[in-house]
């Protein structure tokens, strides 16, 4: 019964040394914190600085004209429906 006890007992030990280290690494910084936010108030000043360019009219019009150009339907293969049910795949498939 001691040998129980003797591995509970460092089943807890460990439990609360893997807690007070866990604790201990979690515990925030001031510094940290404030070059976090620097880091952040300099992305959104890059963001706005990008949100401010100007796109030219003809770049706008090419790209809002690729959908509406007509596909040349001549050079396509013509298709057909087929229905094959219960038909094997080795000699459907076959060419």
């Amino acid at each position: 019964m001691s040998k129980n006890i003797l591995n509970s007992a460092k089943v807890v030990i460990t439990a609360l040394i893997s807690l007070l280290i866990t604790s201990c690494s979690l515990t925030p910084s001031l510094e940290k914190s404030e070059e976090v936010h620097q880091v952040f108030e300099t992305d959104q000043d890059k963001a706005d600085a990008r949100s401010k360019l100007v796109i030219p009219d003809s770049v706008t019009a090419d790209l809002l004209s690729v959908g509406n150009t007509s596909l040349d339907t001549s050079s396509l293969e013509e298709r057909f429906n087929v229905a094959a049910n219960g038909v094997p795949l080795k000699p459907f498939y076959k060419v």
